[in-house]
């Protein structure tokens, strides 16, 4: 047998009169503090005979000490409130909580269990005090915070405060951010002093005359959005945004929000003409597409507002707002030509199917025209649309591809609400012109005739 393992036994024993694997019931068990057997209790004593060893430091040959073994374990198992206060040692120094090779890997445990010590300096480094801040450190409690946060523990909304007061003394809200993402911490179990708290933070990065700290503003702004808990923009404070000359960064993250904005509800009586305005002002300043693209987010040239991957938000945003706010005309004339323009915005693009970089914007572009032919009251008009759009894809790409099932499965909603409104000569006719272009959307088309009619028309028996 290998040497290594036989010298990690030899320290577990010397840590413990039991065998090794017994010492695991300390991990259950120990997360009690009612019904304490003696071996919990002799277990809890060697633990704090080894912490009063701190701090410890590696061998020469990197091996850890039996001290820090012991802050391993306690760290791995995330033994929390009794247990955890049960085997810290009352008379700790208080640098310990400060140092790798002491108390700090168990800092967030110790103090999300109200230990003294522990919350004064966590409370510290939430702070920003410059002193505990290296790196080092705060990727070690900001990360066991974002953790804690983000579980379904009841002390997430504890480690999410220290996370919003980090965010609120430095301005850097990643970690505050990676927890928004991930998790429902914020909805389920936050008090509303804390979502308050992160709107007023949110208000003040964006005010920021620093584009990186109003970058940081959008990102946030934009999960607390999604999570229900902050109130969107006017689209007249987007299409400022846009028009102020942001950096290539603050940009990408005005679009991102942007996207997110027009597919709320909350924006179906909001005028959006100054923002699609600033949307065509970043599409026409983009360097013309002369060759398919190789590669996503190259560096901003000099005079370009928009790189070809903000390029790639920006065109989907235009067609979002076009298709699902924009009025449409009131004559069928004039509405006919409005969706010519919008579809115009897709086929006029450039985009290389045949590079996967120019076919996954293609595809984010036609998911966001299909609210558009939703929305005409004349279904006559609609049939023409989905027939053209039927037409483009077939003469782009003849062969059946995943792509264009994905794509045919978006525009699902679309053909269902022409097929229940149309007229029976219109329905034959955007069934029978599918089936010559489009198996996938005729087969949509199909469906909504026998799921949505009764009864189905007796002429899809004859197809």
């Amino acid at each position: 047998m290998p040497a290594r393992p036989r010298r990690r036994r030899s320290l577990w024993r010397r840590a413990c009169p039991v065998p090794p694997g017994e010492l695991c019931a300390f991990l259950g068990e120990a997360r009690s503090s009612t019904n304490v057997s003696d071996f919990t209790r002799e277990v809890r004593q060697r633990y704090t005979d080894q912490l009063r060893h701190l701090p410890a430091y590696r061998a020469g040959d990197g091996s850890r000490p039996l001290p820090l073994l012991f802050v391993n374990a306690l760290h791995d198992a995330a033994a929390r409130e009794a247990a955890l206060l049960s085997v810290i040692p009352d008379d700790v120094p208080e640098a310990l909580w400060r140092q790798r090779t002491g108390l700090l890997p168990i800092l967030v445990d110790a103090a999300l269990a109200s230990h003294p010590a522990a919350v004064a300096t966590l409370r510290d480094i939430a702070a920003g005090d410059a002193t505990m801040n290296s790196s080092e450190v705060s990727e070690l409690v900001l990360n066991r915070l974002q953790h804690s946060a983000a579980s379904s523990a009841p002390k997430a909304g504890a480690a999410f405060g220290y996370l919003i007061d980090h965010a609120e003394a430095t301005s850097h809200v990643s970690q505050l951010c990676a927890v928004l993402r991930k998790s429902t911490t914020a909805t389920v179990q936050l008090q509303p002093d804390q979502h308050n708290r992160m709107v007023a933070l949110r208000l003040r990065l964006v005010r920021s005359t620093n584009k990186a700290t109003v970058q940081s503003g959008y990102i946030l702004w934009r999960l607390l959005v999604q999570r229900l808990i902050d109130s969107l923009p006017e689209p007249e404070h987007l299409a400022r945004a846009l028009a102020d000359s942001p950096g290539a960064h603050l940009l990408t993250s005005v679009l991102e929000f942007a996207l997110c904005c027009v597919r709320s509800s909350d924006w179906a009586d909001r005028d959006p003409s100054s923002l699609a305005t600033a949307l065509e002002a970043v599409i026409t300043t983009t360097a013309a597409r002369t060759s398919p693209r190789h590669s996503y987010g190259t560096v901003t040239r000099p005079g370009r507002k928009a790189t070809p991957y903000q390029e790639g938000l920006t065109r989907p945003a235009l067609i979002a707002v076009q298709s699902r706010l924009t009025p449409l005309p009131t004559t069928p004339a004039l509405r006919r030509a409005a969706a010519r323009r919008g579809l115009g915005l897709l086929w006029n693009a450039g985009y290389d199917i045949s590079d996967q970089a120019g076919l996954i914007d293609f595809t984010k572009c036609m998911r966001k025209l299909a609210p558009l032919v939703r929305r005409f009251p004349d279904k006559a008009t609609a049939v023409d649309l989905l027939l053209d759009v039927a037409a483009r894809l077939h003469a782009d790409q003849r062969k059946p591809t995943r792509w264009r099932e994905r794509s045919t499965g978006e525009w699902f909603g679309a053909v269902v609400t022409t097929v229940r409104g149309a007229s029976d000569s219109d329905r034959r006719r955007l069934v029978t012109g599918l089936l010559r272009t489009d198996g996938d959307m005729a087969g949509g088309a199909i469906r909504a005739c026998v799921d949505h009619l009764s009864p189905p028309p007796p002429w899809l028996a004859n197809l």
